[in-house]
């Protein structure tokens, strides 16, 4: 298998994924992006980390490849202020890979005390 990784985005985005070996297609504008999204998906990388701001104009693109095993695409949020496509992204992937929306789930549950020592204290002392 082919385990590259690809990073997708505005070159200050790009960059610190290249000097870790990441393949870099370094982009400006939507239009550059969705060229350069094509050779991504040309060259079969393993995963894509995709520049947030670019997750809703690249989804047509990598739609397609959302159904097979590779490749991984994350989006990942940068110095901007998040949009959400990347938590959204993630939430879709959880729920395909699990049939249920996990994520939704997770959040209904109740807090654990684990993090909260007064909590676990008073409920010690209930139990009393």
């Amino acid at each position: 298998m082919n385990a590259r990784i690809a990073a997708l985005g505005p070159k200050d985005f790009v960059m610190p994924f290249g000097a870790v070996g990441a393949v870099t297609f370094p982009v400006e504008n939507d239009a550059q992006a969705r060229e350069q999204a094509q050779a991504v998906i040309k060259e079969n990388f393993a995963v894509v980390l995709l520049h947030e701001a670019l997750a809703e104009t690249l989804a047509p693109v990598f739609e397609k490849l959302q159904e097979q095993p590779t490749p991984c695409i994350v989006a990942l949020p940068f110095i901007e202020p998040s949009t959400g496509a990347a938590v959204q992204q993630l939430r879709l992937a959880l729920r395909r890979a699990t049939g249920t929306d996990i994520w939704d789930v997770a959040a209904q549950s109740p807090q654990t005390n684990q993090n909260n020592p007064d909590a676990s204290a008073s409920a010690n002392t209930e139990s009393k």
